[in-house]
């Protein structure tokens, strides 16, 4: 198996995971917008969004590493539609790689923004609009 499908294989895992936990209709934590803490730009429409630490902590599960490196994870979601999205991230973001990537058990094709150690992702899923992924990557964690 290639490293560009494994990497793809454990993004498609931890993005499907975070967006069942975050967006999960039976918790008060999915309806509200709790505070990004990544340092990365927070898109200004999100509706919903919810924080997990590089290491665990208040009562949540740390997310699993991506290629053996930890993050801090903000996912957030928004009515606005995807390509508004991507084109705000790539402003706000200058300089940032931008691939897409094929759809893997979300409702189309995902927008991965690189910066530095930095990521974006942007996709859809299901009927709950535009999703961003802000991971940041914690040296050390």
């Amino acid at each position: 198996m290639s490293s560009k499908h494994s990497l793809r294989t454990t993004v498609a895992a931890i993005t499907t995971v975070l967006a069942a936990l975050t967006f999960a209709p039976t918790t008060l934590r999915a309806q509200q917008l709790e505070k990004n803490e990544t340092g990365l730009p927070a898109y200004p429409h999100f509706k919903t969004g919810s924080q997990y630490q590089a290491t665990a902590g208040d009562g949540r599960p740390a997310p699993p590493p991506i290629n053996g490196k930890r993050y801090q994870i903000y996912v957030a979601s928004t009515p606005d539609t995807m390509p508004t999205v991507i084109a705000w991230y790539k402003k706000a973001l200058p300089g940032a790689k931008a691939s897409v990537e094929p759809a893997r058990g979300v409702s189309g094709p995902t927008t991965v923004l690189v910066t530095g150690s930095n990521r974006v992702l942007i996709y859809i899923v299901g009927k709950r609009g535009t999703i961003a992924e802000l991971q940041k990557y914690v040296p050390g964690a």
